[in-house]
C-alpha cells in the first residue's frame, strides 16, 4: 500500500490547497460585491446630497438622538453631519 509519510503528505497538501481555494473565492466574491454596490452607490449618493435641514425637539434625549442619527447614517452610508432627525415619535 502507501506509505505513512505518503499519507500524511497529501492529507497535508489537500488540507492547505483547500484553504488556498476557499482564500481565493472569497477574495473573488468580495470583489464582485464591491463592484455591485459601487453601481448601486452611485444614484443613491445623488438622492441623498441635499437633507432638509431642521433641528429636533428639545425634549429628545441627546445620546438617544446620537445613537439614533449614527445609525441611520452607518445604513444610508452618508456622513453623520448629513443626516438630520425632524421627530422621533414611538410606534
Amino acid at each position: 500500500m502507501y506509505s505513512i509519510p505518503f499519507v500524511c503528505a497529501f492529507g497535508i497538501i489537500t488540507v492547505f490547497l483547500s484553504l488556498i481555494t476557499i482564500v481565493l473565492l472569497a477574495t473573488l466574491m468580495s470583489t464582485i460585491v464591491r463592484a455591485m454596490e459601487k453601481k448601486a452607490d452611485v444614484p443613491a449618493a445623488t438622492a441623498a446630497a441635499a437633507p432638509a435641514p431642521v433641528t429636533a425637539a428639545p425634549q429628545q434625549d441627546p445620546q438617544l438622538m446620537a445613537a439614533i442619527t449614527a445609525a441611520i447614517a452607518e445604513d444610508l452610508g452618508v456622513s453623520f453631519s448629513n443626516v438630520r432627525i425632524t421627530a422621533i415619535k414611538k410606534v
